[in-house]
């Protein structure tokens, strides 16, 4: 029996707003619904995140300037990411119930280690 919700899927959601909020050529939602959902609505200074419909959007220093991202976030480190500068979609999983580690791959691996490793 396959699982609920699979990897691949977990990703898809990032990549349908890349496009738009298309999946091969096939309308899922609309395009004004993927910009508002993925909109900064909210600031949190605390915390450096900007806040959506469901989304939260960071700003990274990438190459002298900054990008943002935008990612939906699970309670365990379950991210779908997109970075639309760079049309990047990417999505993390992890178990780390109710603990700080779970934010690891937005506030440490996309920064150290991915973006680093981009080539545009």
């Amino acid at each position: 029996m396959a699982p609920a919700f699979c990897h691949g899927t977990f990703l898809k959601l990032a990549q349908v707003h890349l496009n738009g909020g298309t999946w091969q050529g096939r309308r899922v939602y609309a395009k004004e619904w993927s910009d508002l959902a993925t909109k900064s609505h909210y600031y949190s200074e605390a915390y450096k995140f900007h806040y959506g419909y469901l989304w939260w959007g960071v700003d990274y220093p990438y190459r002298g300037s900054t990008i943002r991202a935008y990612f939906a976030s699970g309670n365990g480190g379950q991210i779908s990411m997109a970075i639309p500068e760079l049309q990047l979609a990417m999505a993390f999983h992890a178990g780390n119930y109710n603990d700080v580690g779970g934010r690891k791959a937005t506030r440490e691996y996309v920064p150290e280690f991915i973006l680093p490793a981009v080539d545009d």
